[in-house]
């Protein structure tokens, strides 16, 4: 199994239906970009992000204080020893999500990118968490 350095932390965030759901997060910040790695535990939790993404990330760009054009919101799915990485696309209106579309993320460019930032985020410059 892939253990990942980066802290996550178990926060709760407000489904489309108003409950209080657990997940874990972890924020990195880039020259570029802000990133907010997500994971859900339990066997429906691709299902609640895709359910929830837009949901989700007013949540966290908020909690993070992040701007909206930076904002990128990485879903990471673990069943078993299987990683996979989804990126969650938004279009945003002021601070609002909307149209959420995730895609697998299928570059090995990518993928390695991604899971280097997990694996050694000292090396990233992170940003104050906010909230």
């Amino acid at each position: 199994m892939m253990r990942y350095e980066a802290d996550f932390t178990l926060i709760e965030l407000r489904n489309r239906l108003g409950q209080q759901v657990s997940v874990s997060v972890t924020h990195m910040s880039t020259d570029t970009r802000d990133y907010v790695f997500l994971t859900a535990a339990g066997n429906a939790a691709s299902s609640l992000v895709a359910k929830n993404a837009d949901h989700f990330a007013f949540q966290l760009r908020d909690h993070f204080s992040i701007e909206p054009t930076r904002f990128e919101l990485i879903e990471l799915r673990v069943a078993g020893d299987d990683h996979c990485l989804w990126r969650w696309r938004f279009e945003w209106v002021g601070f609002t999500p909307l149209a959420p579309k995730g895609e697998a993320i299928s570059s090995v460019q990518q993928q390695h990118k991604f899971f280097a930032m997990l694996a050694a985020p000292e090396q990233q410059p992170l940003a104050a968490v906010t909230g």
